[in-house]
Protein backbone atom coordinates (compact mmCIF):
# COMPACT_ATOMS: atom_id res chain seq x y z
CA UNK A 1 0.00 0.00 0.00
CA UNK A 2 1.43 3.75 -0.76
CA UNK A 3 -1.38 6.04 0.38
CA UNK A 4 -0.16 9.47 -1.12
CA UNK A 5 -1.55 13.01 -1.02
CA UNK A 6 -4.33 12.62 -4.42
CA UNK A 7 -4.50 8.79 -4.46
CA UNK A 8 -3.61 4.74 -2.92
CA UNK A 9 -2.32 2.30 -5.18
CA UNK A 10 -2.74 -1.38 -3.84
CA UNK A 11 0.37 -3.86 -5.17
CA UNK A 12 -0.30 -7.61 -4.48
CA UNK A 13 3.11 -9.55 -3.94
CA UNK A 14 2.93 -12.99 -4.66
CA UNK A 15 6.57 -15.15 -3.67
CA UNK A 16 8.11 -11.68 -3.81
CA UNK A 17 7.04 -9.83 -6.98
CA UNK A 18 4.68 -7.49 -7.48
CA UNK A 19 2.20 -8.94 -10.10
CA UNK A 20 1.84 -5.82 -11.98
CA UNK A 21 -1.65 -6.97 -13.23
CA UNK A 22 -3.25 -6.37 -10.20
CA UNK A 23 -2.29 -3.59 -9.03
CA UNK A 24 -5.09 -0.71 -8.05
CA UNK A 25 -5.24 2.89 -8.15
CA UNK A 26 -7.89 4.89 -5.85
CA UNK A 27 -8.56 8.35 -6.49
CA UNK A 28 -8.60 8.73 -2.26
CA UNK A 29 -5.19 10.34 -0.60
CA UNK A 30 -4.73 12.43 2.52
CA UNK A 31 -6.10 15.57 0.76
CA UNK A 32 -9.60 13.81 0.47
CA UNK A 33 -9.65 12.97 4.39
CA UNK A 34 -7.94 16.01 5.28
CA UNK A 35 -11.16 17.94 3.67
CA UNK A 36 -13.39 15.25 4.79
CA UNK A 37 -12.31 15.92 8.35
CA UNK A 38 -12.61 19.84 7.61
CA UNK A 39 -16.37 19.62 6.60
CA UNK A 40 -17.02 17.06 9.75
CA UNK A 41 -15.44 19.51 12.12
CA UNK A 42 -16.92 22.73 10.97
CA UNK A 43 -20.57 21.50 10.46
CA UNK A 44 -20.19 20.19 14.46
CA UNK A 45 -17.89 22.41 16.54
CA UNK A 46 -15.65 24.76 14.97
CA UNK A 47 -15.73 26.87 12.00
CA UNK A 48 -12.24 25.69 10.31
CA UNK A 49 -12.40 25.92 6.44
CA UNK A 50 -10.25 28.38 6.34
CA UNK A 51 -7.53 26.41 8.41
CA UNK A 52 -6.91 23.55 6.26
CA UNK A 53 -3.37 23.68 7.47
CA UNK A 54 -4.56 23.00 11.21
CA UNK A 55 -7.06 20.15 10.27
CA UNK A 56 -3.92 18.37 8.08
CA UNK A 57 -2.18 18.34 11.53
CA UNK A 58 -4.70 17.52 13.52
CA UNK A 59 -5.51 14.58 10.79
CA UNK A 60 -1.54 13.76 11.49
CA UNK A 61 -1.22 13.83 15.01
CA UNK A 62 -4.30 11.94 16.01
CA UNK A 63 -5.22 9.86 13.09
CA UNK A 64 -4.18 6.16 12.61
CA UNK A 65 -4.87 2.90 10.43
CA UNK A 66 -5.91 -0.03 13.20
CA UNK A 67 -3.70 -2.99 12.01
CA UNK A 68 -6.41 -5.46 13.56
CA UNK A 69 -10.11 -2.94 13.47
CA UNK A 70 -11.80 -5.81 15.24
CA UNK A 71 -9.55 -6.39 17.93
CA UNK A 72 -9.17 -2.21 18.82
CA UNK A 73 -12.93 -1.88 18.54
CA UNK A 74 -13.57 -4.33 21.11
CA UNK A 75 -10.96 -2.83 23.34
CA UNK A 76 -12.69 0.61 22.97
CA UNK A 77 -16.26 -1.12 23.87
CA UNK A 78 -14.93 -2.85 26.70
CA UNK A 79 -12.72 0.01 28.90
CA UNK A 80 -14.45 2.56 30.79
CA UNK A 81 -11.44 4.78 29.47
CA UNK A 82 -11.33 4.49 26.02
CA UNK A 83 -7.82 4.67 24.71
CA UNK A 84 -8.04 5.49 21.41
CA UNK A 85 -9.92 9.04 22.37
CA UNK A 86 -8.12 12.32 22.12
CA UNK A 87 -8.11 15.64 22.52
CA UNK A 88 -6.71 18.01 20.22
CA UNK A 89 -5.64 21.24 21.70
CA UNK A 90 -5.84 23.89 19.31
CA UNK A 91 -3.80 27.07 18.92
CA UNK A 92 -4.47 30.32 20.14
CA UNK A 93 -0.96 31.52 18.89
CA UNK A 94 -0.55 33.75 21.86
CA UNK A 95 0.35 30.84 24.71
CA UNK A 96 -0.12 28.35 22.38
CA UNK A 97 1.76 28.69 19.35
CA UNK A 98 1.39 25.01 17.61
CA UNK A 99 -2.02 22.44 18.63
CA UNK A 100 -1.52 19.31 20.34
CA UNK A 101 -3.12 16.03 21.02
CA UNK A 102 -3.65 14.76 24.51
CA UNK A 103 -5.61 12.39 26.45
CA UNK A 104 -9.26 13.63 27.25
CA UNK A 105 -9.11 15.75 30.28
CA UNK A 106 -12.13 14.89 32.87
CA UNK A 107 -13.57 18.19 34.06
CA UNK A 108 -15.02 17.77 37.96
CA UNK A 109 -19.07 19.47 38.15
CA UNK A 110 -19.29 21.23 41.53
CA UNK A 111 -22.84 21.25 42.62
CA UNK A 112 -24.43 22.96 45.63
Amino acid sequence: MDSGFSFTNAVPFFAGKPLKYATTRLDVGGKLLTNLLNELISYKEVNLQGETHLVNEMKEQVCYVAKDFQEELEICCKQKVNPVVKEYVLPDYKTVKKGYARDPVNYMTFEE
